[in-house]
């Protein structure tokens, strides 16, 4: 299957997005394949701010790297039955925190 085509009888809605996450140990090449990917319009790909509890690292900013958030407030967002926009519906322990992943315009 070549880049924009979709499976016959996948379920896929052209309406609907699809996430992807790049996962690998540190220094594997995330950031590279993830460059790369973003060079190619036909994927229509959209950055997506995930949240963490650790703290800032030197030269990052809230909203732009992560939205970085208290233990409170990740857990406040991950707890609800039904996802309220703004709410992180994918979750991960991370040995520097908790990250977590709300799309941009998340309709429940």
């Amino acid at each position: 299957m070549k880049v924009g085509e979709k499976p016959e009888n996948s379920g896929f809605r052209e309406d609907m997005g699809r996430i992807f996450y790049l996962m690998g140990k540190s220094s594997s090449g995330k950031d590279t394949i993830y460059k790369e990917l973003l060079k190619k319009e036909e994927l229509r790909l959209k950055k997506i701010v995930l949240y963490t509890t650790r703290p800032a690292r030197a030269g990052e900013k809230d909203g732009v790297q992560y939205h970085f958030v208290d233990e409170e407030t990740y857990k406040s967002r991950t707890r609800r039955a039904v996802p309220e926009p703004g709410d992180i519906i994918i979750s991960r322990e991370a040995p520097m925190g908790a990250v977590g992943i709300v799309p941009e315009g998340l309709k429940c």
